[in-house]
């Protein structure tokens, strides 16, 4: 029995659609690459903000974030910074709470701590490009006890606090 043409276009449009969209959501491509390095396939970075070459290492934490800051627009701007006053004020409470080992203290501050971190790591996601996020973490960690690794962070950066 012949199949018209037309039919058998669609047929083969449609096996080849489903074909491809079985290769894309397949397991398998994953499974042999997990022991390879991670590759970025693409990367769209639009009007993201990227790094700016006057701003180098090892230059004061608070003048790379204003440098960075600065270029963002008023609100988000105000937004950041409303965020790094938060932590500041936070700084106190987690050394308190370290230096007495008062747990349950520590992981609330530290969970407030981390709020307040991840809305601002949100708002860098949105703003800079992977290369100044990645600048802009260290800064922050730097100044901040993000890591809940003790409070020689904020104690040896005490001036950098603003």
């Amino acid at each position: 029995m012949l199949i018209p043409r037309a039919q058998s276009a669609t047929q083969l449009v449609l096996s080849l659609t489903f074909y491809f969209a079985f290769c894309l959501t397949s397991p398998w491509p994953l499974v042999s690459s997990a022991a390879e390095e991670e590759f970025i396939l693409l990367s769209i970075e639009g009007d993201l903000i990227g790094k700016i070459e006057s701003v180098q290492e090892g230059m004061d934490p608070l003048h790379i974030l204003n440098a960075y800051y600065a270029l963002l627009a008023t609100e988000v701007r105000t937004d950041l910074e409303t965020l790094r006053d938060q932590l500041s004020a936070l700084v106190p409470d987690y050394e308190v709470a370290f230096t007495a080992a008062d747990s349950a203290e520590l992981s609330e501050v530290m969970d407030e701590i981390d709020r307040l971190w991840g809305f601002t790591r949100t708002i860098h996601g949105q703003e800079f490009t992977l290369e100044v996020i990645k600048v802009l973490d260290q800064v922050y960690n730097s100044i901040f006890p993000l890591s809940g690794s003790g409070p020689e962070i904020s104690s040896e950066n005490r001036g950098l606090i603003p």
